[in-house]
């Protein structure tokens, strides 16, 4: 009886090995798939969909290069979201500006292989009544620019940078940071 035992556990064992092993070839092919996924050009217009936003985004980066305040609050939203927080834009000038917008992101800015554009479609009911009110009634979509500042020697940093298109054109939304 334990002798058949024994066989049985070695049977049922030798299964699972085999199973593993076809789970990791699924695995390496998922992640072969992912990485191919992830490499592409980042500075393509027709990837980003709307040459209108890249101007912006030329824009966006050359003022916060320069520090211009006044013009930086012209692009943006009187109330932005920091890391899943409302905040007003008088502190985000104050408490936020200068730790999010940081030598290592602001360099980065140029560096097109650390840059990926995504556009989000949101629900009207994501956005605050503020908000809503000046966005283009016809779209709810967010562009964001996900930036890597991580480099070789510490753990991975992205920062997304979120815009969203209103009535008077797009502005600055908020930012997310992951890592």
């Amino acid at each position: 009886m334990i002798k058949g035992l024994i066989i049985l556990g070695f049977l049922l064992q030798s299964c699972t090995l085999n199973n593993n092993d076809k789970n990791k070839t699924s695995d390496k092919s998922s992640a072969k798939d992912s990485l191919i996924q992830m490499k592409r050009p980042h500075s393509k217009s027709e990837e980003v969909g709307d040459s209108a936003f890249l101007l912006f985004w030329n824009q966006f980066k050359d003022i916060v290069k320069t520090l211009d305040q006044k013009k930086f609050r012209n692009i943006s939203l009187d109330s932005l979201e920091c890391e899943h927080e409302n905040v007003h834009i008088n502190k985000f000038m104050s408490d936020y500006f200068s730790k999010v917008f940081d030598d290592t992101l602001v360099i980065r800015f140029s560096e097109k292989e650390k840059i990926d554009f995504v556009n989000a479609t949101m629900e009207p009911g994501y956005f605050s009544p503020f908000i809503a009110r000046q966005l283009k009634k016809d779209k709810l979509t967010i562009k964001e620019v996900n930036i890597d500042k991580s480099d070789n020697q510490t753990e991975q940093i992205i920062v997304v940078l979120k815009f969203i298109e209103t009535e008077s054109g797009y502005k600055f939304y908020g930012y997310d940071r992951f890592g």
